[in-house]
């Protein structure tokens, strides 16, 4: 799309991006894009059936809680990267929401797994989202999961506590 293509009508008057603040230029671009390229309206009607349809696969619960990335060894290992020589076998993540976290301890060489704990301790169930779709790990009552076969890639993890209606799910990371 050129200047000579955009009317003052649209809104679209030409500002230097220098003007601008990444986020407002963000915004700016996105918009010219939505009216430029607009979505097929099917396309539109499916991604709004998406919410509803989580919500039926949790059987009716109300909205899940995200647990955020808070530490990853990745990025110590990155900083550190000329004091310690050599890559480790593991990396560790952890996820926080609210006032529970989970531990994981993803195991790099060999066969890839994940060691998991739910802190503080307590009963509660594990699933794995990844390439490989939708594993559901056995219920334990202190919180530790031990799960082979990961397969590389992206991967979220979804807890249910013992007690709690609402599970909550992890932010998507590449393992």
């Amino acid at each position: 799309m050129t200047s000579e293509e955009l009317s003052p009508g649209d809104g679209a008057d030409i500002i230097p991006i220098s003007a601008l603040t990444r986020e407002a230029a963000f915004r700016r671009f996105s918009e010219l894009v939505r009216r430029s390229d607009p979505l097929p309206e099917q396309l539109r009607r499916a991604l709004g059936r998406i919410p509803a349809e989580q919500a039926a696969a949790r059987g009716g619960a109300g909205e899940e809680e995200l647990a955020e990335l808070v530490y990853d060894s990745d990025d110590d290992e990155a900083a550190l990267a000329g004091v310690r020589a050599g890559v480790g076998g593991t990396r560790r993540l952890t996820f926080e929401s609210g006032e529970v976290a989970l531990e994981v301890e993803v195991t790099l060489r060999g066969r890839r797994s994940l060691v998991c704990q739910v802190v503080p301790a307590q009963p509660a169930a594990l699933e794995l989202r990844g390439g490989g779709g939708t594993r559901l790990c056995l219920e334990d009552v202190h919180g530790n999961f031990h799960v082979t076969g990961v397969q590389s890639g992206p991967l979220s993890l979804r807890c249910r506590l013992a007690g709690r209606p609402d599970a909550f799910s992890t932010t998507w990371v590449r393992v």
